[in-house]
Protein backbone atom coordinates (compact mmCIF):
# COMPACT_ATOMS: atom_id res chain seq x y z
CA UNK A 1 0.00 0.00 0.00
CA UNK A 2 2.83 2.38 0.86
CA UNK A 3 4.64 1.74 -2.43
CA UNK A 4 1.66 1.59 -4.79
CA UNK A 5 -1.38 3.47 -3.51
CA UNK A 6 0.24 6.27 -1.50
CA UNK A 7 2.37 7.67 -4.37
CA UNK A 8 -0.66 7.72 -6.65
CA UNK A 9 -2.82 9.37 -4.00
CA UNK A 10 -0.18 11.98 -3.19
CA UNK A 11 0.23 12.86 -6.84
CA UNK A 12 -3.50 13.48 -7.12
CA UNK A 13 -3.90 15.32 -3.81
CA UNK A 14 -0.89 17.69 -3.76
CA UNK A 15 -2.62 20.53 -5.68
CA UNK A 16 -5.66 20.39 -3.40
CA UNK A 17 -3.60 20.20 -0.21
CA UNK A 18 -1.37 23.10 -1.22
CA UNK A 19 -4.41 25.13 -2.23
CA UNK A 20 -5.85 24.54 1.23
CA UNK A 21 -2.58 25.56 2.92
CA UNK A 22 -2.45 28.78 0.91
CA UNK A 23 -6.11 29.55 1.64
CA UNK A 24 -5.60 28.92 5.35
CA UNK A 25 -2.52 31.13 5.36
CA UNK A 26 -4.34 33.96 3.60
CA UNK A 27 -7.36 33.55 5.89
CA UNK A 28 -5.20 34.18 8.94
CA UNK A 29 -5.68 37.84 8.18
CA UNK A 30 -9.34 37.30 9.04
CA UNK A 31 -8.24 36.30 12.54
CA UNK A 32 -7.45 39.98 12.94
CA UNK A 33 -11.19 40.57 13.32
CA UNK A 34 -11.37 38.51 16.51
CA UNK A 35 -8.21 40.05 17.91
CA UNK A 36 -5.67 37.31 17.39
CA UNK A 37 -2.15 38.68 17.10
CA UNK A 38 -1.04 38.10 13.53
CA UNK A 39 0.71 39.92 10.70
CA UNK A 40 -2.07 42.33 9.72
CA UNK A 41 -2.81 43.16 13.34
CA UNK A 42 0.87 43.86 14.03
CA UNK A 43 1.01 46.10 10.95
CA UNK A 44 -1.98 48.05 12.23
CA UNK A 45 -0.36 48.39 15.68
CA UNK A 46 2.83 49.72 14.08
CA UNK A 47 0.82 52.10 11.93
CA UNK A 48 -1.10 53.41 14.97
CA UNK A 49 2.05 53.84 16.98
CA UNK A 50 4.16 55.57 14.32
CA UNK A 51 1.37 57.37 12.40
CA UNK A 52 3.63 57.68 9.35
CA UNK A 53 4.01 55.73 6.10
CA UNK A 54 1.04 53.35 6.27
CA UNK A 55 1.45 52.51 2.58
CA UNK A 56 4.96 51.13 3.14
CA UNK A 57 3.88 49.11 6.16
CA UNK A 58 0.95 47.46 4.40
CA UNK A 59 2.96 46.97 1.22
CA UNK A 60 5.60 45.07 3.18
CA UNK A 61 2.84 42.92 4.72
CA UNK A 62 1.48 42.19 1.24
CA UNK A 63 4.97 41.26 0.02
CA UNK A 64 5.43 38.90 2.97
CA UNK A 65 2.09 37.21 2.23
CA UNK A 66 3.05 36.91 -1.44
CA UNK A 67 6.47 35.42 -0.66
CA UNK A 68 4.96 32.82 1.66
CA UNK A 69 2.18 31.83 -0.76
CA UNK A 70 4.50 31.74 -3.77
CA UNK A 71 7.06 29.61 -1.94
CA UNK A 72 4.31 27.14 -1.00
CA UNK A 73 3.33 26.99 -4.68
CA UNK A 74 6.91 26.33 -5.76
CA UNK A 75 7.32 23.56 -3.21
CA UNK A 76 4.10 21.97 -4.42
CA UNK A 77 5.25 22.16 -8.03
CA UNK A 78 8.55 20.45 -7.13
CA UNK A 79 6.69 17.72 -5.25
CA UNK A 80 4.39 17.17 -8.22
CA UNK A 81 7.37 16.86 -10.57
CA UNK A 82 9.16 14.48 -8.22
CA UNK A 83 6.12 12.25 -7.83
CA UNK A 84 5.30 12.28 -11.52
CA UNK A 85 6.37 8.98 -13.00
CA UNK A 86 4.66 9.63 -16.31
CA UNK A 87 7.75 10.98 -18.02
CA UNK A 88 7.96 9.52 -21.48
CA UNK A 89 11.30 9.48 -23.20
CA UNK A 90 11.08 9.59 -26.96
CA UNK A 91 13.85 7.79 -28.75
CA UNK A 92 14.27 9.42 -32.13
Amino acid sequence: MRHIILPQALKQMIPAIVGQFIAIFKDTSLAFVIGVLELTFVAQMINNRLMVYPFEIYTSVAVLYFICCYSMSLIARRLEKRLSHEKVLLNL
